[in-house]
């Protein structure tokens, strides 16, 4: 970075490589990336401290862009749970193409009927399991 002192230079560099630490584990999730970014620069930075501005950018296509900042409060670090984070990573699973399209495909069906869905697929703490009597379903695990 030409236009910056070392320091400061460094220090960017450092926060962007944290912030794309889960990004390049998981991949492009459009929209969510920006998010999944601050969440990595939250659990892999700890040089942050509240009262830090963060700068957040993100570009869709149609030449569409959103600039904003948040600054982090005084209790952030308390709401950090990376050692979650680390092991929801680490527990994904690696799904063939047709794995992948039955749980692309998995959906509730719009209408009044009875539905189950597979709660293996998904591996959340609540999990959609299915609809009866027009009423959603959820297993807590």
């Amino acid at each position: 970075m030409p236009d910056t002192d070392e320091a400061t230079g460094e220090r960017l560099q450092r926060r962007f490589e944290a912030s794309t630490r889960y990004c390049r584990r998981v991949g492009n999730i459009y929209t969510g990336s920006l998010y999944l970014g601050l969440l990595s620069l939250l659990d892999n930075d700890t040089s942050l401290k509240a009262g830090d501005r963060i700068g957040l950018f993100s570009y869709g296509s149609g030449a569409v862009a959103e600039f904003f900042s948040g600054i982090l409060q005084p209790d952030f670090a308390a709401q950090l749970h990376a050692a979650n984070h680390a092991k929801m990573l680490a527990d994904r699973q690696e799904l063939t193409v047709p794995e992948y399209e039955a749980v692309f495909s998995d959906k509730v069906p719009y209408d009044p009927e009875d539905y189950r869905s597979d709660p293996t697929y998904y591996h959340g703490q609540f999990v959609l399991t299915g609809v009866i009597g027009q009423e959603r379903q959820y297993q807590q695990r």
